[in-house]
């Protein structure tokens, strides 16, 4: 979804899960802020605020979901086959690391 030059980065120094849950966490924050709001307060959400809130948090998680889904894993023979933006490659750690 991202252009190869953005993730160059992140795929090279392995921090994909890093970058996952930050983007995660960013779009969860309208929803949480709102939610604890109506909780803690006698604020109550309105037609307005629900899709400005709910949107992010659907937008998240429709990107993991389609991410899971899209992988297509039968196309490769091993996990090592898969290239990654950098020339990053999948690869089992060596006993030595």
């Amino acid at each position: 979804m991202l252009p190869d030059e953005w993730l160059v980065d992140v795929y090279v120094k392995n921090q994909r899960t890093i970058a996952w849950l930050a983007c995660g966490v960013l779009l969860c924050v309208p929803l949480l802020i709102d939610g604890f709001t109506q909780l803690l307060t006698g604020y109550e959400s309105n037609n307005f605020t629900r899709p400005l809130t709910g949107g992010p948090f659907g937008l998240g998680l429709a990107i993991l979901i389609g991410a899971s889904l899209g992988a297509r894993a039968e196309k490769f023979e091993s996990a090592g086959d898969v290239v990654l933006p950098g020339k990053a490659r999948f690869q089992l750690k060596s006993e030595e690391e």
